[in-house]
């Protein structure tokens, strides 16, 4: 049983919906719509707390972390697999979002920069890559 929440995304398409439980190794719960069945559990994304999670438009659920490890993580919510995690900024986030035409494409925005986050494909697994961008350049 959960006794707490700290984060919540919804997919319209595949009537789905994820939740994140609050404790420690927190543990995100994937449920299908209307018929509440869990149909899978995800583990591994965070020490303590995700603060935010949002579905791709194809199989992707991602998650981000907050203090003290800042994971940026990517599952396949249909296999439950954990194809990419990286460490992000250790800031308060604003908002995070996927690319709606390319899961590979995530944008996370902090009250003063952007981070863009590529995932890659090298051999057999995935690698996420970062660019800053300060949004001080946006106000000169």
């Amino acid at each position: 049983m959960v006794n707490s929440l700290t984060d919540s995304a919804g997919n319209a398409d595949t009537h789905l919906f994820a939740y994140a439980d609050y404790q420690k190794s927190p543990i995100i719960h994937l449920h299908e719509y209307p018929s509440l069945n869990e149909i899978k559990q995800f583990k591994g994304g965070a020490e303590f707390e995700y603060t935010a999670l949002e579905f791709s438009a194809t199989d992707e659920l991602l998650s981000l972390s907050t203090a003290p490890d800042y994971l940026l993580t990517i599952w396949n919510w249909r296999t439950g697999i954990k194809l990419a995690q990286c460490e992000t900024t250790k800031k308060q986030l604003v908002e995070i979002s996927f690319n709606p035409n390319s899961w590979f494409d995530i944008g996370i925005l902090y009250s003063d920069q952007i981070n863009f986050y590529t995932c890659e494909r090298r051999s057999d697994k995935y690698v996420l890559f970062e660019r800053q961008l300060p949004l001080e350049l946006f106000n000169q």
